[in-house]
């Protein structure tokens, strides 16, 4: 049995839209926070089928902020990836 070449998306719920896709890019350029940024950077990843681990990789970060990242999208949309942004210790 031959195994099939089919890119599985990693983001779960509908895939991202065309306007969904250019927002992100927008707020990755042009971004109020540098968590802000990798978000907008990690979900498109996740969209286009790339791993966790390779997305953790290339944004510095470890795995269960983007799961958290993927939970907020499905559940708010892009209000839930602006929401939760840490300003860091104190």
């Amino acid at each position: 049995m031959k195994k099939r070449n089919i890119q599985k998306r990693n983001l779960p719920g509908q895939p991202l839209t065309i306007e969904e896709i250019e927002t992100l890019e927008q707020l990755a350029k042009h971004p109020h926070y540098p968590d802000f940024r990798r978000r907008a950077l990690g979900l498109p990843a996740l969209n286009a089928g790339r791993s966790v681990v390779d997305i953790c990789g290339f944004l510095h970060v470890s795995n269960q902020p983007i799961y958290n990242w993927a939970k907020g999208w499905r559940e708010k949309g892009i209000a839930g990836i602006l929401g939760g942004h840490k300003a860091g210790q104190r």
